[in-house]
């Protein structure tokens, strides 16, 4: 399994939950 992907998609995942959507 390739964690490297998962923590990607984590980092993203925040991201995009920390840009102001409104």
């Amino acid at each position: 399994m390739e964690i490297a992907a998962l923590q990607i998609a984590l980092m993203a995942v925040f991201n995009i939950s920390q840009l102001p959507e409104r």
